[in-house]
């Protein structure tokens, strides 16, 4: 069937590697291995890149990365008061927006169609919808010192949580909705001091025919 499966115990550390090379179009393998700053990995791959891992880090990190598009009907973050600390409204964030845009663009590897934000402009606007993230490309070649297969270091890049991003766009609604609301009712005030002054200016009309009206009788006079 051309597969194999490899349990390797020793002092360098643990490794599982489960391969299929009997397939049509490549091989991919299943792998557990860490090293020094990643400290246990479950990857599944190929020999040109990773479709998945999931990994701890040495500071006790954990993290899920997907090398493609995720389908799914829902996805839900944690976000129960209870579990947070230090709650702080997102202040000046009508201000922070004007910091970034929405883009439509493609991305290099596969050229397709997106649309989204620049993580750049979104550091400068709300750091904390900000993760640095490193991206793994084909397997280094050659023996390693604990005998694992690793992946070369693409590059380190920007990673953007939307949903933090959203956080910033509802702020940005309740304080347009505040300024709407504020100037809903200066405009209701002025429309009501407008009606006291139509009424004023009415009676002052009535007055001045009045008197008019009075200074002829007495004068005799229509001047």
């Amino acid at each position: 069937s051309n597969a194999d499966i490899i349990l390797k115990n020793s002092d360098d550390g643990s490794r599982l590697l489960i391969r299929n090379s009997n397939t049509s179009a490549q091989s991919w393998s299943i792998r557990v291995w860490g090293q020094s700053g990643r400290e246990s990995v479950f990857e599944i791959g190929n020999t040109k890149q990773y479709m998945f891992y999931a990994q701890e880090t040495a500071s006790g990190g954990r993290n899920f990365d997907f090398n493609g598009d995720v389908t799914c009907k829902t996805l839900y973050q944690t976000s129960d008061q209870s579990l947070k600390d230090n709650i702080k409204v997102i202040g000046d964030a009508t201000e922070s927006i004007r910091k970034m845009n929405g883009y439509t663009y493609t991305f290099k590897d596969d050229g397709l169609p997106y649309a989204g934000v620049i993580a750049q402009e979104v550091m400068d606007a709300l750091p904390e919808a900000i993760a640095f993230t490193t991206l793994y490309g084909k397997e280094l070649q050659g023996p390693t010192t604990d005998g694992n297969v690793l992946r070369e270091e693409k590059m380190k890049c920007l990673s953007v949580d939307y949903a933090a991003v959203t956080g910033l766009l509802v702020q940005v609604a309740r304080e347009t909705d505040d300024r709407v609301t504020a100037l809903e009712e200066e405009n209701t005030t002025l429309r009501q001091n407008l009606a006291t002054a139509d009424t004023r200016i009415s009676t002052l009309e009535n007055q001045v025919s009045e008197l008019v009206a009075l200074v002829r009788q007495l004068t005799g006079s229509e001047h």
